[in-house]
C-alpha cells in the first residue's frame, strides 16, 4: 500500500473570514495558509517510516533535517511563532489539505496522492502559524 503519513498545522484568526474559503469544509472550518513549503524526494524510503506529524520545536526540526540528508542549510523557524507539518508518500505526488475548526482549534491535516508507486518517497513539509491550534487530527 502508500505509505503516507498525513500531517497538519493551521492557525486560526481571531476575526472570521470575509467570505467563506473556496474550499471550507464543515462549518467552522477554514482552509489553513501556509508559510513556506519544501517539496522534493527522498531514496532511502524507510526513512519515511517514523516521520513526524508535526515539528514544535528546534531540536526535531534539525533532527529531520539530517536524517533526510537535505542539501540546503537548515532553515530557521521561530517554533513560538510557527509549526511543521510533514507528510510523505510513495506516490509520485503529494499534496496537503489543512484545515482549522476555529471554535475549537482542532487542525486537520490530510493528504492527498496519486495511486502511483515509486521508490524511495516524496515529501511535503510546510509551516503554519501557531496562533489557534490546540490539536492535531491526521489522516491518510
Amino acid at each position: 500500500g502508500v505509505l503516507g503519513i498525513s500531517c497538519g498545522i493551521i492557525s486560526g484568526q481571531d476575526e472570521p473570514p470575509k467570505s467563506p474559503p473556496a474550499k471550507a469544509g464543515e462549518k467552522g472550518e477554514k482552509k489553513a495558509e501556509e508559510e513556506q513549503e519544501w517539496t522534493g524526494s527522498v531514496d532511502d524510503e524507510a526513512l519515511a517510516e517514523d516521520a513526524p506529524i508535526v515539528v514544535s520545536n528546534p531540536a526535531e526540526w534539525k533532527a529531520l533535517w539530517e536524517k533526510w540528508k537535505f542539501a540546503e542549510k537548515l532553515p530557521e523557524l521561530d517554533f513560538s511563532k510557527k509549526v511543521a507539518v510533514v507528510q510523505t508518500t510513495r506516490a509520485s505526488k503529494i499534496k496537503l489539505q489543512i484545515s482549522l475548526e476555529k471554535e475549537t482549534g482542532v487542525l486537520s491535516v490530510r493528504s492527498m496522492s496519486t495511486r502511483d508507486l515509486r521508490p524511495g518517497f516524496r515529501y511535503v513539509i510546510a509551516t503554519f502559524p501557531r496562533e489557534g491550534i490546540k490539536s492535531v487530527e491526521a489522516s491518510e
